[in-house]
């Protein structure tokens, strides 16, 4: 079903869509689909979710609840969920993931129009808080390469931040240089994470636009005020 966006979603988006749903292989401990704490299904494909008319002029996230990038994941339902967005060619598409060596699946033939690439950069270190997601090197690499190939937009969000080394996080914002980048909090109530001190937070905030397009989400603020 196409969702209208709410809650603590990025402003630019104004409808989620998840022909993918259950349980992320990728087990981050803070992510908000856990927060309930009931278990959730194994993942699966959707079929009925192919029948929703994805509209027109809209800036659609697909697959905010569950990772469609995931390498657990068959080829045939990404092929599948982009051959419906392409259906819909006069809206505009976020696909983000922490596995962005997905996006060597993409082409110009399998993707619609207007859409944006975007991966999660929590810290530049390692944190059991990230459950089985591919390394920060790996996800900085293969959305460098996607970029490159496919000559689009990118957009890192750095959600959950967690206590990073600042000159190796300004680095990698300079190596990926992407026109977007969104920044928040921890919310999940039963999962603390290593979190910034205001000062470096803000120093980094202050690096970062300097390169490109800063959003702060509200529940920053707990950290920098």
């Amino acid at each position: 079903m196409l969702n209208i966006s709410k809650g603590n979603m990025y402003g630019m988006v104004s409808h989620t869509w998840n022909p993918v749903k259950g349980a992320c292989p990728h087990a981050c401990r803070y992510c908000y689909m856990t927060r309930y704490g009931t278990p959730q299904k194994l993942p699966r494909l959707v079929e009925s979710e192919f029948h929703d008319d994805l509209g027109i002029g809209n800036i659609i996230f697909v697959g905010s609840s569950c990772d469609l990038f995931a390498e657990a994941f068959p080829v045939e339902w990404l092929d599948k969920t982009l051959e419906h967005c392409s259906k819909f060619d006069c809206n505009r598409y976020l696909f983000q993931t922490k596995n962005p060596s997905g996006f060597q699946r993409l082409n110009y033939s399998n993707l619609p129009t207007d859409f944006i690439l975007a991966t999660t950069i929590e810290t530049n270190r390692r944190y059991v808080e990230m459950g089985l997601s591919p390394s920060i090197d790996s996800r900085v690499w293969h959305l460098i390469q996607a970029k490159k190939r496919l000559g689009c937009r990118t957009m890192i969000t750095i959600e959950p931040v967690m206590d990073f080394d600042l000159d190796m996080m300004i680095d990698i914002i300079n190596e990926c240089c992407p026109a977007l980048l969104h920044i928040g909090a921890n919310t999940h109530p039963k999962v603390k994470v290593s979190e910034p001190d205001s000062e470096k937070l803000t120093m980094f905030i202050a690096a970062a636009e300097k390169m490109t397009e800063v959003h702060i989400k509200p529940n920053l603020k707990r950290l920098v005020d």
